[in-house]
C-alpha cells in the first residue's frame, strides 16, 4: 500500500526510549510531552499542539504552552494580592461542570439539554487547551477554539453560544479564585463571529409552514401525532407543551376550557403559562381521554396496542397458520413505547410522514444535501461548479417548502392569529412577555404593505 502524501500526514505520536517521553515533531522541530509516555496528560498535549498545527494551516503558532511560573505570593503595598491557582483549564472545566449539574437538574427524569449544550462547548477547549494553566490563557486561544468549532460544523449562532459558555466558565474560575480578574478580562475582548464576516454558515430562521402541507402529511402519520399538529396548529403550544397535555391539567369547568402548565420553558423566571382550548382544540382532546385523568393524552403506549389491533384485523393468514399473536415478541426488548411522546420522537414521526408524502421530483434529483466530498468533487468535475450550485439551491429550496417540523406549526398559528386580531392577541395566545418576542415567531405581511402603498404610493 502505498504511503500517504507527506502533506496529508499527521504528525505521530513518538516515544523518546531513553527518556521514557513522549515527542512530536512539528515543521522540523521536536516537541516534547509532559508526564511519561503514554500518560493522559501527554497525550492531552499531543492533542492540543496537533489540533492547533492543523487550525493555523498545519504550521506550528508562535505561542505554544510555557509551563507556568511561580508567582510572587505576597502583594506589594496599595495592589491587590494574585490569584494563586496553578490549575489547568481541564480541572477548570471538570468543576464547572459540576457546578451546571446543580444548576440544571433533571426535568421529568432526563438530563436538562442546556446541560448538554454547555458540555459539547467544552470538548474543543479541553482538546486544545486542556494542560494549559487557567492564568495562561490568552485571547488568541479562545479565537483559535472559535476556528475549531467552525472546523466541527457548527453554524455561527452555535459557534457565539460555545464562546459565551466558555466565557462563563472562566468568570466561574473568577468567583472561586481559580482565574485573575485580569485573564479574565483579556478573554471578554474575543466577539463572536458577526453574519457575513465569518467561513461559518448561518442557520436558516425558522418560518411558518403551509397549512396545505400540513393537511397533506396528517394522512401519513399515526392518530396522536395526527392530532398533536392540529392541536399545536390550533393553539401554538410548544412540542414539549403538547406532548405532555394531560387531563388533569386542563380546566374544563368554562366554555373556553384552559390548560395550565405547571413546567415550561419560562417556568423558572416566575412566569405562568396557560394555554386555551377552544371548541375545535376540545373535541380533538376529548377523543383522547382516559378514566384515569394523570394520563398522558398522546401516549406512543397506546399508539403501539391500536397499530398491532389494526394489523390483527387486516390479518388474512388463518390464525391456524402462521404466527400466533404475540409468539414472535422479544422477552426483554431494548425499547419498548413510553408513557409520552417527547419532542425528539414527534419530530421524527412528522419527518417519516413527509418522506412518505413529498417524493423529490425527478427533474431535481439526485438529492445533494448529503453528498461527501468525493461525490461532490465528482459531480463537479462532470457538469462544473455552477451546475452543482444552481442544482443543489433547488433541491434545498424544494425541501424547505415542503419538509417540516413541529416549531413550524407554533410560528404559523402565531402569524394566523396576528393577521386576523392583531400582534397583542398573539401575544397573550403564545404566553410571551414583549412583542419583540412575539414579533420573532410572526411573519410580516407583505401583501397588507402592499396594499397600503397602492393606495398611498
Amino acid at each position: 500500500m502505498a504511503r500517504p502524501t507527506p502533506h496529508v500526514r499527521i504528525p505521530k505520536y513518538c516515544l523518546h526510549k531513553a527518556r521514557d517521553i513522549a515527542y512530536v515533531r512539528l515543521d522540523g522541530v521536536v516537541k516534547y510531552l509532559p508526564g511519561p509516555y503514554g500518560s493522559a496528560a501527554s497525550r492531552a498535549e499531543y492533542n492540543r499542539l496537533v489540533g492547533l498545527w492543523q487550525l493555523n494551516g498545519r504550521r506550528l503558532p508562535a505561542e505554544t504552552f510555557t509551563p507556568p511560573q511561580a508567582m510572587p505570593l505576597v502583594a506589594s503595598a496599595g495592589t491587590l494580592p494574585p490569584v494563586t491557582c496553578f490549575k489547568v483549564v481541564d480541572e477548570l472545566i471538570k468543576e464547572f461542570l459540576i457546578e451546571c449539574e446543580r444548576d440544571y437538574p433533571p426535568r421529568d427524569g432526563k438530563r436538562s439539554s442546556e446541560l448538554a449544550c454547555i458540555e459539547r462547548s467544552m470538548i474543543s477547549l479541553s482538546r486544545l487547551y486542556g494542560q494549559t494553566p487557567v492564568n495562561q490563557m490568552k485571547p488568541v486561544y479562545l479565537e483559535r477554539v472559535m476556528q475549531d468549532y467552525v472546523a466541527s460544523g457548527y453554524c455561527r449562532k452555535m459557534v457565539n453560544r460555545n464562546l459565551s459558555y466558555c466565557k462563563r466558565a472562566f468568570k466561574w474560575g473568577v468567583k472561586n479564585d481559580w482565574v485573575s480578574g485580569e485573564t479574565y478580562y483579556k478573554l471578554t475582548t474575543v466577539s463572536g463571529l458577526r453574519k457575513g464576516r465569518s467561513t461559518a454558515q448561518d442557520s436558516p430562521p425558522v418560518r411558518p409552514v403551509d397549512e396545505a402541507i400540513v393537511e397533506a402529511t396528517v394522512p401519513h402519520l399515526s392518530e396522536e401525532v395526527a392530532a398533536m399538529a392540529r392541536l399545536q396548529l390550533l393553539t401554538g403550544m410548544r412540542s414539549g407543551e403538547v406532548t405532555r397535555l394531560r387531563a388533569c391539567d386542563i380546566d374544563m369547568t368554562d366554555t373556553t376550557w384552559r390548560y395550565a402548565l405547571e413546567k415550561h420553558k419560562t417556568a423558572h423566571h416566575g412566569i405562568t403559562r396557560q394555554v386555551p382550548l377552544g371548541p375545535k382544540a376540545q373535541a380533538i382532546v376529548k377523543s383522547f381521554l382516559t378514566n384515569d385523568p394523570a394520563d398522558f393524552l398522546f401516549s406512543p403506549k397506546r399508539a403501539e396496542a391500536k397499530r398491532r389491533a389494526n394489523m390483527h384485523e387486516q390479518r388474512k393468514t388463518p390464525l391456524s397458520c402462521g404466527n400466533v399473536p404475540g409468539s414472535n415478541r422479544k422477552a426483554k426488548p431494548q425499547r419498548l413505547p413510553g408513557d409520552r411522546y417527547d419532542s425528539n420522537a414527534y419530530g421524527k414521526a412528522i419527518h417519516r410522514a413527509c418522506c412518505k408524502a413529498f417524493k423529490l421530483p425527478e427533474a431535481l434529483r439526485p438529492d445533494t444535501r448529503r453528498w461527501n466530498a468525493q461525490r461532490k468533487a465528482k459531480y463537479v468535475a462532470e457538469h462544473g461548479q455552477e451546475a452543482f450550485d444552481k442544482h443543489h439551491a433547488q433541491v434545498v429550496a424544494w425541501f424547505e417548502r415542503h419538509y417540516w417540523h413541529p416549531h413550524q406549526l407554533r410560528h404559523t398559528a402565531s402569524t394566523r392569529v396576528a393577521r386576523m386580531f392583531g400582534e397583542i392577541a398573539s401575544q397573550n395566545l403564545l404566553g410571551h412577555s414583549t412583542l419583540n418576542t412575539t414579533a420573532i415567531y410572526t411573519e410580516r405581511d407583505w401583501d397588507q404593505a402592499a396594499r397600503v402603498m397602492a393606495q398611498i404610493g
